[in-house]
């Protein structure tokens, strides 16, 4: 599998550069489509555009709350304006496991029509959340049908919780995808130079 070394905004961390570049490159396997970065955590393939964000630990997420992200109006016009179809794609480390949301521009569309923006600011509070633990909801909506997982294993894993900072900061994880003789393997390696540069290696 071609490695992938394209989300390295600073904003989001170590961490969340390493859930997000071996999300894209869970998608890009699976869409048999080269994954391209534009700006920020807005990425593209020939025919999409994904507008990410990433939650990296859920301590700060309330009772049934799956993911919690910033998004303005004007963010959601400027990905249309690609021409593409647009997918605004939620990550959320959760213990050891990164879920994640390919949620289609109509259904995000529809709920930042109903969100009041902030005082501070023209961006809204988007939130994804479950009933007693049941289901993926964005306002409304019920987007479970657009959740994926991939389960973190192994003792290396521990990092997306506590990530290490010896050794230039390097990160390690092993992940597996899917169930019996379909399983595969990916091991993760992303190490955070002074230059804020992002290697990640998949095999």
């Amino acid at each position: 599998m071609t490695a992938l070394d394209i989300w390295k905004d600073s904003r989001s961390g170590p961490t969340g550069c390493l859930a997000g570049n071996l999300v894209l490159a869970h998608i890009q396997r699976a869409v048999k489509k080269n994954m391209v970065h534009e700006k920020g955590t807005t990425f593209s393939t020939e025919a999409c555009i994904y507008v990410c964000r990433v939650c990296t630990t859920d301590h700060y997420l309330q009772t049934d709350q799956l993911h919690f992200c910033n998004m303005s109006k004007a963010q959601y016009e400027n990905a249309r304006k690609y021409g593409k179809r647009v997918v605004f794609l939620f990550i959320s480390v959760i213990g050891r496991t990164i879920h994640y949301w390919e949620v289609p521009a109509r259904v995000v569309g529809t709920s930042l029509a109903k969100l009041s923006p902030k005082p501070s600011s023209p961006s809204c509070f988007l939130r994804i959340y479950s009933k007693s633990g049941k289901g993926s909801f964005l306002l409304s909506s019920n987007i479970g049908k657009f959740h994926k997982e991939i389960v973190l294993s192994g003792k290396n894993a521990e990092h997306f919780d506590k990530p290490s900072k010896k050794n230039g900061r390097t990160l390690n994880a092993v992940l597996y995808v899917g169930k019996g003789a379909g399983r595969k393997r990916y091991e993760g390696i992303a190490q955070s130079t002074g230059r804020k540069k992002m290697e990640v290696a998949l095999a």
